[in-house]
């Protein structure tokens, strides 16, 4: 018979590894040892004594010699407790007989280490990304930055990228792109807005793929013309109100539909917010980083675009300088007319080499826009609010004058904000916004004997800043105000959006029947190189065609055969055409164009 086998009692040790005291001391050695133990343990016990302290000798050794005799058995005792616990021992990886079925056990159980750091590496880019989106939600910019995509993606959705070219648009379009003709370039106009559009026009003259590239450019200046007003804004909700004013000037039919045009007022309503912007951080103590050279570059972005509107802003800045002790610093001067000045410096320059100098420039430009003078613009601006989109002359009707309210109540409204802001770290903020907004609009309706929607869209741009405070505000005073807040800006949403579709169905099928008329000419027999003119044609139906444009009453009658005289509805041609041979084409929902051919 062999050795009885002894009871085997393994516990987690301090390595979370399990030993063995199988063959460790006798029984009366170790109750001696935890009756030790407790004595030092247990207060108030007879033999008690502190850790560490100087009891009697004679325990002090029966102690130590039973803890020697556990520490040098263990080494073996391993061994004996592993084999019978069914795993190898622990100094000797695999087990002396080769890995066992408990051992593959204890690995499964145990994942290895790479598993271990896939897991820990997965988990750390958990981390990082919900760090990252919870970091861009929480960013001042987000709601800036969602109303600049919303904008983008709104164009799209309409499909203001299929629209057909305007007459300006193909003016500006000549000067850089080499499939079309150079159109006059007459002296009012600027070159900023064709150096915009030149990285898409000098690869194709196409409207889809350049109006996404001005779709792009368009979201993208929204965000950054309004991003300084993140900083300059100190109000706690300062990225609601940011946002606010963003919504509320691209809610506007007028700035939706210029959004994918090649026209330069949009990019001057940027250009005018960040310069404002800039201009009030320029003037803190302390100045924030780059504010001069925001500044100088934004004015000088504005001026390249429309030196007049750039005139004007940069005497309102001025005027605020000046009036404004704390803001009166020499750096803050140097910046607006070093901006001011470097912009127009391109306009100056092509004034003395092709208009007779900067004095026959000016007067040519008073010219062309009906020589400025005072006038009373505000009525024809008030007739030309829903539409058309150039109204010269401005002896339209006013119609739907319930779609005008939310215009006349501009300065009410604004006034209302100021007021509630009177008392507010911004006010001098928002104050600085309606007077550079004011002289941005000044010139149109005092000045302009004409109108046109898109004049004022700068003046929108900066005045949305009050008027997004005043709504931010109001909606912070409880539940109701919210609402009311909420149900007024739907409203005025939802009805510049009905606008727009109008505009948008009107104004594209014009322009698809002036394409329409263009292919009729070339299927008369009138081709290039030929001459198109009379008071129904235009710049885009004549580069249709193929053809130049002759302009609405040419000073020289047309002669030839590859000469078409176009007029519109029941419009009669001029006397020297009268015998001329007429072409009806007919356009759903718009007038017809008539088609005047020379005769055999």
């Amino acid at each position: 018979m062999g050795e009885p086998t002894a009871e085997v009692t393994t516990t987690e040790g301090p390595d979370d590894r399990p030993f063995s005291h199988g063959d460790g001391p006798s029984a009366a050695e170790t109750a001696e040892t935890e009756a030790g133990r407790t004595a030092e343990h247990v207060p108030g016990h007879a033999d008690a004594r502190p850790l560490g302290g100087h009891g009697s000798e004679a325990p002090h050794r029966s102690h130590q010699g039973v803890q020697d005799q556990v520490d040098g058995s263990r080494g073996g005792h391993d061994a004996e407790a592993s084999r019978v616990a069914g795993r190898p021992p622990r100094d000797l990886p695999g087990g002396t007989d080769g890995p066992s079925a408990s051992g593959a056990t204890e690995t499964m159980r145990r994942p290895p280490a790479a598993a271990g750091r896939v897991r820990e590496r997965a988990d750390e880019r958990g981390r990082r990304r919900r760090s990252w989106v919870r970091r861009v939600a929480d960013h001042p910019a987000t709601p800036l930055g969602l109303v600049a995509v919303l904008f983008g993606v709104l164009q799209f959705a309409v499909g203001a990228h299929r629209m057909p070219w305007g007459w300006d648009e193909l003016v500006y379009l000549s000067q850089v792109s080499p499939a079309l003709p150079d159109a006059s370039f007459s002296e009012p106009r600027a070159r900023g807005i064709t150096w915009l559009v030149a990285p898409a026009a000098w690869f194709t003259a196409d409207p889809v793929p350049v109006r996404v590239w001005m779709i792009v450019l368009a979201a993208a200046g929204l965000f950054f013309g309004y991003l300084p007003w993140l900083r300059v804004i100190r109000a706690r909700r300062a990225k609601l109100i940011v946002a606010g004013a963003a919504l509320l000037l691209t809610g506007l039919w007028v700035v939706r539909f210029y959004g994918g045009e090649v026209m330069p007022n949009l990019y001057v309503a940027y250009g005018a917010v960040a310069a404002t912007g800039f201009f009030l951080l320029a003037t803190r103590v302390p100045r924030p980083k780059g504010a001069y050279a925001g500044l100088a570059a934004c004015l000088a972005a504005v001026a390249e675009l429309r030196p007049g509107d750039a005139l004007w802003l940069g005497l309102a800045l001025g005027v605020a300088w000046a009036a404004v002790r704390e803001w009166r610093r020499a750096a803050v001067a140097v910046a607006v007319v070093t901006g001011c000045v470097a912009g127009a410096a391109p306009w100056v320059i092509e004034a003395y080499a092709r208009y007779g100098g900067l004095l026959a420039r000016i007067r040519g430009a008073s010219e062309v826009q009906g020589h400025l003078r005072p006038t009373w613009g505000v009525w024809y601006e008030l007739k030309a609010l829903n539409g058309p989109l150039l109204c010269r002359p401005c002896n339209v009707e006013l119609k739907h004058v319930e779609l005008t309210v939310w215009w006349l109540a501009i300065p009410f409204v604004v006034a209302g904000a100021l007021w509630m802001a009177r008392r507010m770290v911004d006010f001098r903020a928002h104050a600085l916004a309606v007077a550079a907004g004011g002289a941005l609009a000044a010139q149109y309706l005092f000045l302009v004997g004409y109108a046109a929607p898109r004049f004022l869209i700068p003046a929108y741009a900066l005045l949305a800043l009050p008027v997004a405070y005043l709504l931010v505000r109001t909606a912070g005073r409880g539940r109701a105000a919210r609402a009311l807040v909420v149900g007024a800006l739907a409203v005025f949403l939802a009805i510049q959006h009905a606008i727009l579709t109008v505009r948008l169905g009107g104004i594209g099928a014009d322009r698809a029947g002036a394409l329409k008329t263009a292919r009729v000419i070339n299927a008369l027999g009138v081709h290039t190189p030929c001459r198109v003119g009379g008071p129904g044609a235009s710049l885009p139906l004549a580069y249709a065609a193929g053809c130049r444009y002759a302009t609405w009453h040419p000073r020289v009658p047309l002669r030839g055969d590859r000469v078409a005289y176009l007029t519109r509805g029941r419009a009669k041609p001029a006397a020297a055409y009268a015998n001329w041979r007429p072409h009806r084409v007919s356009i759903a929902k718009i007038r017809d164009w008539i088609i005047w051919l020379p005769p055999r």
